[in-house]
């Protein structure tokens, strides 16, 4: 099985997080699932800059890799080009100013809070849904 790193940027703002409804792609992974923003990490990339990267190409948002807070590691399996893969999430968090307003480049921006994502989480991405489960 092939396992895949990534970087997943939480962006908060208050007390909501700002998420991704991804496409209904079968190939891109979680398709139709809701999901914080991020992906893979690229060879010679640190984590921290993975999340500032994957947010500015699938956000309106121009994070630098000092604004994410570092909360923690999730570990999934999951699916990605119509195979089962094992997922290692280093998960990071951006806080957004309350005039700070995101435009999703990919999928749908939704809103939840904690509470919203622990009661709804069977719609969450596997790596999301550990995130609010084991780290917040």
């Amino acid at each position: 099985m092939r396992r895949l790193e990534i970087s997943l940027g939480l962006i908060q703002k208050d007390e909501t997080y700002l998420m991704q409804r991804r496409e209904n792609s079968p190939t891109i992974g979680a398709a139709g699932l809701i999901g914080a923003f991020g992906g893979k990490i690229e060879p010679g990339e640190e984590p921290h800059e993975a999340a500032s990267r994957e947010l500015g190409e699938e956000t309106s948002l121009t994070p630098q890799p000092d604004d994410f807070e570092f909360i923690g590691t999730v570990n999934v399996f999951s699916d990605y080009e119509l195979d089962e893969v094992e997922i290692a999430a280093s998960v990071f968090r951006l806080i957004l100013e309350k005039d700070t307003t995101l435009v999703a480049r990919e999928g749908e921006v939704v809103t939840m809070t904690k509470e919203d994502a622990l009661r709804d989480k069977h719609l969450l991405t596997p790596a999301t849904r550990a995130v609010f489960e084991e780290l917040m």
